[in-house]
């Protein structure tokens, strides 16, 4: 067995190749779509590696690729947190071992030459795109956006020395008949009351190099105090845009203004793993129908996003903006669940809220560091 770095087409080929040898048989594993797991692998075209190094390797035995890994420097992550902290990600492997320390080895040894002195993972690439181990559900489908991976993985990465930094926590509750909406029902009454120049309005797509900028102050404004945050540049959150325009649902994301300046932002997404399950990884030549065919049937959503900018913290306007989001998820009819992912173990306000709702704790990912 041997490691190898990613250069060549028929390493690529292996390397993106690999998950369907990991998951075959298993009916929860959604495969991912090809052309965007190669586009968060672009180092030329994904603006992430403007501020970011990537470096791929294989592990081979007799021809065979039986793991695959990626080592991730992001300096946006350095300079936001003063620690010199490289990333683990993209990590799959069948069922060995030795497959899995030597890859593990191979991004510790490439980091540190690096001057990097923690390893933190997995990361795919960063915190804003797919992240963490699953360790609890793995009898349920991940949501859109969220990982998978089989439950020896937990070993895999224990074994080679790293520990528990952050849990990821996902929920999930019913759309109708919730008791603590109607609850909240009259909250937002006296809310109304107390600042009658607040509204919740659709994000725009007709104005959408406006919206980026709107939802990117947002964003880096409200989370910036949470754990791990790195902040989105302009760049990324124009390519965001223009991945997810196509599978936005206008009324699912929302955006609360109060005496016209924009102050939160709820994001809902349908669960589009409905639908690639059936795709097979490529929208060509027949998934586009399938596509078609099966977002029709889509009966779950993903909250991904709920925030508000420091200065309305604390003051109820996030309930009011949650509860107008999710009349018109109701008001679609269409979705029948919902999961609230993800949510980090040590946002005691975040948890409150969720838990107003009942939901029922479905899949815990986890973080994982070490020095190195």
């Amino acid at each position: 067995m041997k490691i190898k770095e990613v250069i060549s087409k028929e390493d690529w080929r292996g390397f993106l190749k690999l998950p369907w040898q990991v998951y075959k048989g298993n009916p929860y594993w959604v495969p991912p779509l090809i052309e965007d797991e190669k586009f968060r692998l672009d180092t030329k075209k994904n603006p992430f590696y403007h501020h970011a190094q990537l470096k791929c390797f294989i592990a081979i035995k007799e021809g065979k690729v039986l793991g695959r890994i990626a080592g991730i420097i992001d300096e946006n992550y350095i300079n936001t947190h003063n620690e010199k902290t490289g990333f683990f990600g993209f990590f799959e492997c069948l069922p060995d071992y030795e497959s899995a320390e030597a890859l593990l080895s191979a991004v510790r040894d490439w980091l540190k030459k690096r001057g990097i002195r923690y390893l933190m993972g997995p990361f795919s690439p960063s915190i804003n795109d797919t992240c963490g181990l699953l360790i609890e559900g793995f009898d349920k489908m991940p949501c859109f956006m969220m990982p998978y991976n089989p439950p020896y993985y937990i070993e895999f990465v224990e074994r080679f020395g790293m520990e528990k930094t952050m849990d990821l926590l996902a929920y999930e509750t019913k759309t109708e008949q919730n008791k603590a909406i109607s609850r909240i029902s009259s909250l937002v009454e006296r809310l109304r009351k107390k600042y009658p120049d607040v509204k919740i309005r659709n994000v725009n797509l007709k104005r959408v190099d406006e919206e980026i900028k709107t939802i990117r102050n947002i964003f880096n404004n409200a989370w910036e105090r949470n754990w791990g945050f790195t902040p989105l540049t302009d760049e990324e959150m124009k390519s965001i845009a223009k991945r997810l325009k196509p599978l936005i649902v206008p009324d699912l994301v929302s955006i609360g203004e109060y005496k016209g300046e924009p102050f939160g932002l709820i994001l809902f997404l349908p669960d589009y793993n409905q639908v690639f399950k059936h795709i097979n990884g490529s929208l060509f030549p027949f998934g586009w129908l399938k596509f078609l065919w099966y977002t029709r049937k889509i009966d779950r959503i993903r909250g991904l996003l709920l925030g508000v900018k420091h200065k309305y913290q604390g003051t109820g306007l996030v309930s009011f903006l949650f509860y107008k989001s999710w009349q018109k998820v109701l008001k679609r009819g269409q979705y029948k669940y919902v999961e609230l992912s993800w949510a980090l173990e040590n946002n005691l306000p975040v948890l409150r809220s969720t838990r107003l709702l009942n939901p029922t704790l479905t899949k815990v990912y986890r973080i994982y560091k070490m020095e190195i």
